[in-house]
């Protein structure tokens, strides 16, 4: 009795035991089946490769940084104000610009151009070209006619202030400066040999459209405006940039075009050699004189 009552024991124990483990093995997934879950996670970061291309936005910051126009930890615009020496011709290689100083700030928007050409006598020509706020003028001495301390006159040329207003954002920092003011605006499209930005410029040059190019390692190459309205022909502008190098007595990792080239409605108006620059920020005035203000020469 006791051999058969122990026997029962054993059959009914693994019995039980062999019903718990057929419960387990349908419950508990195979081993086998965890393997795709850890592929899946280990082809996770593959999807990376389908992401949307970099933005405006992006391209922007990116030519800006290569420019050296990004400081701080925060990477912000840090530059305002620059002055430029250089020298070259107005396209025909006989009419030498000896001497091209140029001086421009963004914050107030502000340009000085100071030239001196030589003439067909072998002798020298100066011009003064500035522009402040919305004020346009021509300077026989820096800062003539904002006292009698000054030598010299200045003449209001009020129908030269779009052209002037111009330049300062075709320069590659101010072109990068209104693209991102744009931004919202812009398109941007693959070209050979680069990306290309076009937005509209606004304020005193709406209706003038940019078009920045950028080249090898997000260089500003080239910057086109162009408007439909005949009366502003002369907006109708082409620069070529090239050579960029830090041109500074004090070297900054800024990067400023060595070679500029300037068509204006198809004419070349400018071939400079850039030998200096300072874009530390330099401090500079452009006062406007009162006569100008007034709009009477002086």
């Amino acid at each position: 009795m006791r051999t058969r009552m122990g026997t029962t024991i054993i059959l009914v124990a693994g019995l039980a035991l062999f019903v718990s483990q057929s419960v387990s093995a349908q419950t508990e997934p195979p081993a086998k089946a965890k393997a795709p879950a850890k592929a899946a996670a280990h082809k996770a970061p593959a999807a990376s490769n389908n992401e949307e291309p970099p933005s405006v936005k992006d391209a922007l910051k990116a030519a800006e940084d290569s420019l050296g126009m990004l400081r701080s930890i925060n990477r912000i615009d840090a530059i305002n104000t620059m002055e430029v020496w250089a020298n070259g011709t107005t396209g025909n290689p006989a009419d030498v610009i000896k001497s091209y100083h140029l001086q421009y700030a963004y914050n107030p928007p502000a340009m000085r151009v100071e030239e001196i050409r030589v003439n067909a006598k072998g002798g020298t020509d100066r011009t003064i070209r500035v522009f402040n706020d919305k004020y346009a003028w021509d300077e026989t001495e820096i800062g003539a006619g904002l006292d009698d301390t000054v030598k010299g006159t200045a003449t209001p040329k009020p129908d030269m202030y779009a052209e002037r207003y111009l330049q300062l954002w075709i320069l590659p920092f101010g072109a990068l400066k209104a693209a991102t003011m744009a931004v919202d605006k812009a398109q941007m499209s693959k070209v050979t040999g680069g990306t290309e930005i076009t937005f509209p410029l606004m304020g005193k040059l709406e209706g003038v459209t940019e078009t920045i190019t950028l080249g090898a390692k997000n260089m500003v190459t080239k910057v086109v405006t162009k408007t439909d309205d005949a009366s502003k022909a002369n907006l109708n502008t082409e620069t070529m940039y090239s050579e960029y190098a830090d041109l500074g007595d004090i070297k900054s990792d800024v990067k400023y075009p060595s070679h500029i080239v300037r068509k204006v409605n198809g004419k070349e108006v400018l071939d400079l050699h850039v030998t200096k620059d300072d874009p530390n920020n330099p401090y500079m005035v452009f006062p406007t004189p009162g006569n100008v203000m007034h709009g009477t020469a002086e």
